[in-house]
């Protein structure tokens, strides 16, 4: 049931449609995926840091659900406020896959630095193969924010 359940709640991920946003340090159960031990092995290759060093993007994989279990966390240094921590999922779910090595980057002084995050979702049915897409993140250092938008 929690399969279907993630299949078609993935599909329903449509252009432009916001994407979950989650801090890292509130009471939701959804922080249990920034756990370091879930970070693929090696760790080199799916943490990348962007903006001179002041943002760290991560992969995170649960496993389970095998529909969706790859989440982006986003982690940036206040020096006011110490370490902000963001985890990007898909709808309540993670993603079925992140293209982590073909993240792309482009700093914005009006809106921050914008990831364009390669996503693999799950079609409903029987295919097992995801269905790619990009999504749009935004990471604001001034305001504090993190926004995602599918593409």
């Amino acid at each position: 049931m929690r399969l279907f359940l993630g299949l078609a709640l993935s599909a329903l991920a449509g252009v432009g449609q916001a994407q979950t946003v989650i801090g890292c340090f509130t009471d939701s159960p959804a922080t249990q995926v920034a756990s370091l031990g879930l970070i693929p092995e090696p760790w080199e290759d799916h943490t990348r840091t962007f903006a001179n060093g002041a943002i760290r993007a991560t992969l995170v994989d649960t496993i389970e659900p095998v529909c969706c279990g790859q989440y982006l966390v986003l982690t940036t240094e206040d020096p006011d406020e110490g370490p902000q921590c963001w985890i990007v999922a898909d709808t309540g779910f993670g993603f079925a896959a992140i293209g982590f090595d073909r993240i792309t980057a482009a700093d914005d002084p009006t809106t921050g630095l914008g990831l364009t995050v390669p996503v693999g979702r799950l079609p409903t049915g029987l295919e097992i193969d995801p269905v790619w897409s990009d999504l749009l993140v935004t990471v604001n250092r001034a305001d504090k924010t993190v926004t995602a938008v599918a593409q």
